[in-house]
């Protein structure tokens, strides 16, 4: 979950919290944090944790049924590499003649998505959430947000390429500076890239927000680095998170787990992402799977953090409890990659011709939570830490 949005013309203020590598700013006026938007309960930072006890909206337009665009074809698998479970400690002598290379390895470990029973946002294609969205560029009160492509003309190669540029302003509302491209870090509310708090965003239309489709033909886009890890993303085109009078709604929402692997391609653990703070990560042995070496993720429902059971998630903020809110993951539509099958939804991410836009999936919030998500990029980190 994510981020918190703008009052915009026929659109409604809605605020919200992850993307987990994100600092909080002070609020607009009229606006209310997810923290303030709760009895009796007061802190000095701005992010949530997912509980440590643990034990999309799919865009309108018509998904193309089957294999994605640049979807990856599945290697046929030795036999030792069917019956071999990736989680046993054998000798290194005997795991060494069984290493997988990575687009096995890719393969092998591709995770099964439980949504939320009754989920109104399921998964989406990316490129669908851009075909559907407007690009512009926000300049944070110095003026006008300035639109560059309206639905249905936006160039995704020149979006991921950096080709979409454009400048700053300063207090005084005049252009400064270089030209930005959109392939830099450049988005609005962080204060960390070329543009400061200004940048580009893609701005989804309202009756966008709710699903058309089941989400279950949505891809599951990948990114890996050998003998270190692979991060499975999903992706969702709206965040309806479980804050109350929806406090951290905003328009896209990027989710992932990440495989770690050692020298072997074979996995030691994995890491589920949640809320703000660092991910849950769990021992191979320790989770849950469908077939052995697929790992199952229970999708919370509007927020889309990654659980390893269904139930009910107390949120923390700073190792504190937040009271009344809570995450609810359940058994409901199966989103799987089908790896080798006649739905193979396994996507290259860094094959996709948006891979390397910097700027928010989604329009900005009030503060930097409630602002589109950036999304695979370069600028945002795959994995945890030391993988």
């Amino acid at each position: 979950m994510s981020q918190e949005h703008q009052n915009k013309p026929g659109k409604s203020s809605v605020t919200g919290s992850s993307h987990h590598d994100h600092d909080h700013h002070a609020p607009g006026p009229g606006k209310r944090t997810l923290t303030e938007a709760l009895p009796h309960h007061k802190s000095a930072h701005g992010h949530r944790e997912a509980d440590r006890s643990e034990g999309g909206p799919s865009v309108k337009v018509a998904l193309v049924a089957g294999k994605p665009a640049k979807a990856a074809s599945a290697p046929v698998p030795a036999k030792d590499e069917v019956k071999d479970d990736p989680g046993t400690d054998a000798a290194p002598t005997a795991r060494a003649a069984t290493a997988l290379s990575l687009d096995v390895a890719i393969h092998t470990y591709a995770p099964v998505v439980y949504m939320a029973k009754g989920e109104d946002h399921r998964a989406a294609n990316a490129s669908e959430y851009i075909t559907n969205s407007s690009l512009k560029w926000s300049h944070q009160g110095k003026g006008a947000d300035q639109t560059f492509d309206t639905p249905g003309h936006i160039d995704q190669k020149a979006l991921g390429h950096g080709d979409y540029k454009n400048r700053a302003r300063n207090a005084q509302g005049l252009d400064t500076g270089r030209e930005i491209r959109s392939n830099e870090d450049v988005r609005p509310k962080d204060n960390r890239g070329p543009g400061g708090d200004e940048g580009f965003y893609l701005d989804l239309p309202e009756s966008h927000h709710k699903s058309q489709r089941s989400g279950t033909d949505a891809p599951v886009y990948y990114e890996a680095k050998n003998q270190h890890y692979i991060t499975y993303w999903f992706f969702y085109a709206f965040n309806a998170g479980p804050a109350p009078g929806g406090a951290d709604d905003h328009e896209g929402d990027w989710e992932r787990i990440c495989v770690k692997l050692d020298a072997n391609n074979r996995a030691t653990e994995v890491a589920y992402f949640q809320h703000d703070g660092p991910p849950k990560t769990y021992k191979w042995p320790d989770v849950p799977k469908e077939g052995v070496t697929h790992p199952v993720v229970y999708s919370a429902k509007g927020s889309h953090a990654s659980y390893t059971s269904p139930g009910s998630k107390r949120l923390h903020k700073n190792g504190v409890p937040i009271p009344f809110v809570k995450d609810h993951a359940s058994k409901g539509a199966r989103w799987v990659a089908d790896p080798g099958g006649p739905t193979d939804h396994l996507t290259d991410v860094t094959q996709q011709a948006w891979y390397g836009y910097g700027g928010a999936w989604g329009e900005p919030g009030s503060i930097t939570e409630t602002t589109g998500p950036q999304g695979p990029s370069g600028h945002k980190k795959p994995a945890p830490d030391g993988w």
